[in-house]
């Protein structure tokens, strides 16, 4: 009966011993929404937190699984991006503090009304703004300083990990800006074409100009007429270079690379996948090459 006892007894322990184990190692929860905020985490935090991205094909409609509120709910902390994109997660949980929006502080571009009629899903406080604020090295520097300084906030014990890894991050930004910045001013045509305006930081950083056919939104309506008009500006200009994002469908700027010889190239903006800063040099490489 004793040998029982003790058999009974040892098996209680083992599964007090096992819960809790299970309980301690799963540390501190992340949930990120966008690509870029599942980057930085990874970057910064490493194997230190649990982290959950809300993947989506679609940023602008992000939709929620039962698993998805469920992560929510768990998290310590929520990573969005804000400026309209994603801000629809705020509406998944009543414990707001839990939400940090990694843009916050960087320097936004404010889009002109005149230009985008589709604006309401991007206007923030008292403006319409782009919100691919990840496509600006500088400005993925402050969106990382976000992150850094509301994990030690939430973890102070891993403070100089969390510290060591932020700074690596920068120098490998820095490092990839430096090594690019040159090339791009040495450019006589600096004008690109793209399918939605998401480079206007990208753009901004290495002195470019990015003109598309959608609006900050990717929305927008594409006719015979106006995709007429497309072509004969491309014309006009002497355009090189027009890119379409490989996550979206690009059958306008398959036609205008078609009737005007320009060069067409697929891309990454990584809002959806990939590893930033592997992507990220790709992207580069692509408009240089297409630019030269």
């Amino acid at each position: 009966m004793k040998k029982l006892y003790y058999i009974f007894l040892c098996m209680f322990m083992f599964l007090l011993t096992s819960c809790t184990s299970t309980s301690e190692s799963e540390g501190v929860q992340v949930v990120v929404t966008t690509n870029p905020n599942y980057n930085l985490v990874k970057y910064i935090a490493q194997d230190k937190v649990d982290v959950y991205y809300l993947s989506s094909n679609n940023s602008h409609n992000i939709e929620f699984k039962t698993e998805d509120m469920k992560k929510i709910q768990d998290a310590d902390i929520v990573f969005y991006n804000g400026l309209g994109l994603d801000d629809k997660v705020l509406e998944t949980s009543k414990d707001q503090g839990k939400f940090i929006r990694t843009t916050e502080g960087a320097d936004i571009i404010e889009v002109s009304e005149d230009n985008h009629e589709h604006e309401d899903s991007h206007t923030h406080e008292h403006g319409t703004y782009d919100p691919h604020v990840w496509l600006s090295l500088k400005e993925y520097k402050v969106m990382g300083k976000n992150v850094l300084d509301n994990l030690i906030r939430i973890d102070n014990e891993n403070k100089d990990f969390y510290t060591k890894n932020y700074n690596d991050f920068v120098s490998r930004a820095d490092s990839i800006y430096n090594t690019y910045i040159n090339d791009f001013k040495s450019l006589v045509n600096k004008e690109f074409i793209s399918n939605h305006a998401s480079y206007g930081y990208l753009s901004r950083d290495f002195s470019l100009i990015n003109s598309s056919i959608y609006d900050i939104n990717n929305h927008g309506e594409v006719n015979p007429k106006n995709l007429q008009s497309i072509i004969d500006i491309v014309k006009d200009k002497n355009l090189k270079l027009i890119i379409g994002d490989e996550n979206e469908s690009n059958k306008e700027l398959e036609t205008i690379s078609k009737e005007t010889g320009i060069t067409y190239k697929v891309v990454n903006n990584l809002e959806v996948k990939g590893d930033y800063f592997t992507e990220y040099e790709k992207l580069l490489s692509s408009i240089y090459d297409g630019l030269r």
